[in-house]
């Protein structure tokens, strides 16, 4: 392995790493704060860090470029809404766990809308998923609270995200879009947290410090690590990491937050980790189909 690869897994781990350990965070920083508030003020430090940076990429740029990173940055914030609005009603280790199915949610989108060859993998990965978000909400559907539920729907958002940005990111900058993004987001968040009178200019030390690591390390530097990742090294291992980010999260939950889970709420998140971290392992499989080499493959219908 090359010294650069090696760096860039190990950048990829902390990103990890970081965002894991940001919901615990972020949960106790929106019980003192209103959420588009606490967006607002996350992405404003994430778009002025990185405008510092790439000024030209967002001041020379065509409507074509804006126009798609308005509906991109309508996605993102939706889903950082749902998934930051949930941490309101749910566990730390919930929305961390949630949170994370994006992974699996990637294929099935993926064979449904562009008609994708998908690994037989895949599908077992997420059967274990939701066999684990079963055991996490103690067998009951009934015990999927309000949090839960706007999270999950946050996963979903973010797959379409994700999906959209694989289709304009070969016609435009990254950069770029990732600016512009991070900008109506800004003020989209501003705008809905002016209306409810929610701007604020004294900060507790805890918000203060939520706000300088989610702003700067989990979306600024996040952005141009996981961009300078994907030139040299597999999107499979890279997901492979990501998929950490569950586990981390619950682990901070439960270490510096005070959250527990019961014994069969534990095997649910263990249930889901694992899922995860097969279907992310069967992109293997998806590169032997893309090859031609129909093996556990479904074909598109």
């Amino acid at each position: 392995m090359k010294k650069q690869e090696f760096g860039y897994l190990v950048l990829l781990f902390l990103t990890a790493f970081v965002w894991g350990a940001t919901f615990i965070l972020v949960k106790w920083t929106v019980s003192e704060m209103d959420v588009y508030y606490y967006l607002f003020l996350r992405f404003f430090v994430a778009f002025v860090s990185l405008l510092i940076f790439y000024p030209k990429q967002f001041f020379r740029v065509d409507k074509k470029t804006i126009r798609s990173a308005f509906i991109l940055g309508v996605l993102l914030f939706s889903a950082y809404a749902a998934q930051t609005e949930g941490l309101r009603f749910t566990p730390a280790t919930h929305s961390a766990l949630i949170s994370g199915l994006y992974l699996i949610f990637i294929p099935f989108f993926s064979f449904l809308l562009l008609r994708q060859h998908v690994p037989l993998p895949a599908f077992f990965g997420a059967l274990i998923s939701f066999v684990g978000l079963y055991f996490l909400t103690q067998y009951s559907y009934t015990g999927i609270n309000v949090g839960d539920g706007l999270t999950l729907l946050s996963a979903f958002i973010y797959t379409w995200h994700i999906l959209f940005t694989g289709k304009v990111a070969k016609e435009h900058s990254i950069r770029a879009l990732v600016l512009w993004q991070f900008f109506f987001i800004t003020l989209l968040s501003g705008s809905i947290a002016a209306a409810k009178g929610e701007f604020i200019f004294t900060f507790s030390s805890l918000a203060l410090l939520t706000i300088f690591i989610t702003g700067i390390f989990a979306t600024s530097f996040a952005f141009i690590i996981q961009t300078a990742a994907q030139r040299i090294i597999e999107p499979t291992r890279i997901g492979i990491i990501f998929a950490l980010e569950g586990a981390i999260g619950a682990y901070f939950a439960w270490a510096f937050g005070g959250e527990t889970l019961s014994f069969i709420s534990f095997m649910g998140a263990c249930f889901m980790v694992f899922g995860v971290m097969i279907s992310e392992l069967s992109m293997f499989f998806f590169i032997l189909c893309r090859r031609g080499k129909k093996i556990l493959c479904m074909k598109p219908l």
